[in-house]
């Protein structure tokens, strides 16, 4: 029997599944998510919960964002605890911008280590330009109306404040599933809080911060982050310095001044990999990283001005996309000549590495 012979190809056009005329893009908005999460400010060390409910058109270009928590179990008035905000985004073209309204009730104060009630109702617009794919200016506008906030002097009276900020970014970082290992990130901010009622509650600010990696070897990366902060106008703000992320130290409020400068260093790379549990199934554990570290702090403020070195090491799982669970040891000196503890300190904290 003689195999048959196929006969020559001939393309099949696809047919045609819809044969309406065109029609304009039509903006149908979809819920993406409705969650309960939990945030933490790791500079300031306290932690809330609230909802969140995000909504988007097919394409993403436009975004509303619903925040809503609940202060009463901090101070007792259900009614009056209410919180939150509502934004909405636009990224339909190269000018990113959004709008929102927010009522917030408490805000935590670094000062006196406490959350306190302080009402403030207002409006926020955000933009965001990149003149590259790693570079771009940010700005925000917020005017907001605040009642019993707390001056430097003591005082809390009601005011009305109009706060703008610019900032420049650059970010041409190189990441793998560990974290960063190459490249720049860089952020320069100016800000200024004008106090229309009066001028006592006028406060500016400037910030920048540079971090750089590198990976001179395979696996092993260094990190280096730079920073400075200054705030300056009749209610300038104290920016404080400690653990586990501004300064590796075990308190959160070791150093606090007007002006403070910081520099990190870190050298990390994997310790132990490819462990394998075999009970009750072969299960591979995470690598195990090594750390090595030192920090430089300087702060300046009329209640005096202090120098601080730290160094020491630290294991950590995780990095990069997850927040890293890490166990730091370390000795610290404020006299750069002797470490102030024989004995090494030592903190367990999970938070992002820089």
């Amino acid at each position: 029997v003689e195999p048959e012979t196929p006969g020559p190809y001939r393309p099949v056009l696809p047919s045609v599944a819809h044969e309406e005329p065109e029609q304009r893009y039509q903006r149908r908005l979809g819920l993406d998510l409705v969650q309960n999460m939990i945030g933490t400010n790791s500079a300031f060390g306290y932690t809330q919960s609230f909802g969140q409910i995000a909504l988007s058109d097919m394409l993403g270009n436009e975004q509303y964002v619903v925040t809503i928590a609940n202060d009463s179990e901090h101070f007792g008035d259900f009614w009056d605890g209410w919180e939150g905000g509502v934004t909405y985004i636009n990224q339909g073209q190269r000018l990113n911008y959004g709008v929102g309204v927010f009522r917030l009730t408490s805000l935590y104060d670094p000062d006196f280590e406490v959350l306190r009630r302080e009402k403030r109702v207002g409006l926020l617009g955000i933009a965001s330009y990149p003149f590259s794919r790693f570079d771009r200016v940010d700005a925000s506008v917020e005017v907001r109306h605040a009642s019993n906030h707390l001056l430097r002097d003591g005082e809390a009276p009601t005011v009305d404040l109009v706060s703008n900020f610019l900032s420049f970014v650059h970010d041409n970082s190189r990441w793998s599933w560990s974290g960063p290992i190459g490249g720049t990130r860089l952020n320069l901010t100016a800000g200024f809080t004008r106090d229309i009622t009066g001028g006592r509650s006028d406060v500016g600010t400037l910030y920048g911060e540079a971090r750089h990696y590198r990976q001179p070897l395979p696996n092993l990366v260094t990190a280096w982050r730079v920073s400075g902060w200054a705030s300056f106008s009749r209610d300038a703000q104290r920016l404080y310095l400690g653990g586990p992320t501004r300064l590796h130290v075990p308190d959160t409020r070791y150093a606090a001044g007007l002006q403070t400068i910081v520099v990190q260093h870190e050298t990390r790379y994997p310790l132990v990999r490819g462990l394998v549990l075999g009970v009750p199934a072969p299960w591979m554990l995470p690598t195990i990283n090594a750390v090595a570290f030192g920090d430089a702090a300087w702060t300046f403020d009329p209640a005096g001005d202090r120098r601080i070195g730290v160094a020491g090491w630290g294991l950590y799982l995780g990095g990069g996309y997850w927040p890293a669970i890490r166990w730091n040891w370390m000795w610290v000196t404020e006299d750069w000549h002797r470490f102030q503890n024989r004995a090494p300190y030592h903190v367990f904290f999970i938070a992002y590495n820089f």
